[in-house]
């Protein structure tokens, strides 16, 4: 007896000495008009010199009371009561305070949200004659290059050569902010600048190039129109690849586009021995008029074949480009608007290859008491150069009446030895 006893008063002394070590807060949240608000948050913190902590927190009930045990301390606390559409209540509480009741009343507080901007991202949208393809909408970091990213539009097809068609319909030229780079080569810009510049690919039908005759003359040609990003466009933009491996292999790009201003330029270079083709097999046509001059010919069959090896008594070996080459091309294009009425235009570019192979083809027979081994060795050694440029001037007399002049030069020529 006499031990149990001395428990209950020791459990007693202890429960004593733990209220003791706490401070109580409790009370209710009302609005300024004596409504109880209900679901209000009541955090409880340590205020010090340096820091302050959250020691506790509660939530009013259906009649906004609210009860929060503090351990006791000697710094002060601070309680706040934080509501949704209302003004914070704050109440200091001193260490030397055990039980405090309080009540907090908000006022109102104007709540202001931040501006939020949902905008749509439409794939592809038409217009008339012209269907614009948003990049982002199609682009999912796996493509290189523009020809990459134009194999996915819905529409689109592009040959292993290169060639574009929108619809069945061959694309014309492909332009870069509406202004003509290169010509009907466009394979110089689709093969070597890279997509992530991209913003949208516009496709326009019954384009005319003679802007006297828009909405007048459908002409049935389809271009290509890239927009750049607004933050690439406003500055020179680009890319540059240098890569080097095993075997003495190698490949350089470089890509540099200014739109700014009136004077716009675009510079491509590549070379490279690992059998990339940065401007296809293709023919070279320059010009944007048809009947000003056809494409550069060769044994007069219209284009000009200038990477696939004709393999003399070669067996199994396919015929198209290999790993033997040395390809070099730059390319450069320099486009002028002086005013409304003069536009300039000058882009010329130089290619050349060198490619080589070779096979040996070993045979055995045997024979009676010997064994008889026939070698046959072949080559091929293949050298196109192009080079070819073109100097452009439009100038608008009036309403009606437009002027052009064009001269271009050109020049060709393969080296081959069996």
């Amino acid at each position: 007896m006499r031990f149990q006893t001395l428990f209950w008063i020791l459990i007693t002394l202890v429960g004593f000495q733990m209220v003791e070590a706490q401070v109580l807060v409790r009370g209710n949240v009302q609005t300024q008009n004596g409504q109880p608000l209900s679901a209000v948050s009541i955090l409880g913190y340590q205020i010090t010199t340096s820091d302050t902590v959250l020691l506790k927190y509660a939530i009013t009930d259906a009649k906004g009371f609210f009860k929060i045990n503090l351990p006791k301390s000697e710094k002060n606390y601070l309680i706040k009561a934080k509501a949704l559409g209302f003004a914070d209540g704050l109440l200091w509480v001193s260490p030397a305070d055990t039980l405090l009741i309080h009540t907090f009343i908000l006022p109102p507080k104007e709540l202001q949200l931040r501006e939020v901007v949902v905008k749509s991202q439409i794939p592809v949208q038409v217009k008339k004659d012209t269907v614009v393809y948003s990049a982002k909408a199609f682009a999912d970091g796996t493509e290189k290059t523009v020809e990459d990213l134009l194999r996915k539009l819905p529409g689109v097809k592009v040959t292993e050569d290169g060639k574009i068609t929108v619809k069945g319909k061959p694309v014309d030229k492909v332009m870069l902010e509406g202004e003509d780079f290169f010509s009907k080569n466009y394979r110089l810009i689709t093969r070597n600048l890279t997509a992530d510049v991209l913003d949208k690919i516009e496709a326009i039908d019954n384009y005319n190039e003679n802007a006297l005759l828009h909405g007048i003359e459908k002409s049935g040609k389809v271009v290509l129109n890239l927009t750049i990003k607004a933050e690439r466009k406003l500055k020179v933009f680009g890319n540059a690849n240098i890569a080097a491996g095993i075997r003495e292999r190698y490949s350089l790009n470089e890509v540099l586009f200014s739109l700014v201003k009136k004077v716009k330029f675009g510079i491509i270079g590549n070379a490279n021995n690992t059998g990339y083709d940065p401007i296809m097999n293709a023919e070279t046509e320059l010009n944007a008029d048809d009947n000003a001059f056809s494409s550069f010919s060769s044994a007069g069959n219209g284009t000009h074949q200038l990477l696939f090896l004709k393999m003399a008594n070669i067996p199994d070996v396919d015929p198209k480009r290999v790993t033997f080459n040395q390809a070099k091309l730059l390319g450069t294009n320099l486009n002028y608007r002086a005013n409304d009425k003069l536009k300039m235009k000058g882009f010329g570019y130089y290619y050349g290859d060198k490619l080589a192979a070779g096979n040996i083809t070993t045979q055995q027979f045997l024979l009676d008491n010997t064994t008889l081994k026939i070698q046959d060795s072949s080559g091929n050694f293949r050298k196109p150069t192009l080079w070819a440029g073109q100097l452009r001037a439009d100038y608008l007399l009036n309403k009606k009446t437009s002027v052009r002049w064009i001269t271009d030069v050109k020049n060709t020529r393969t080296q081959n030895d069996y």
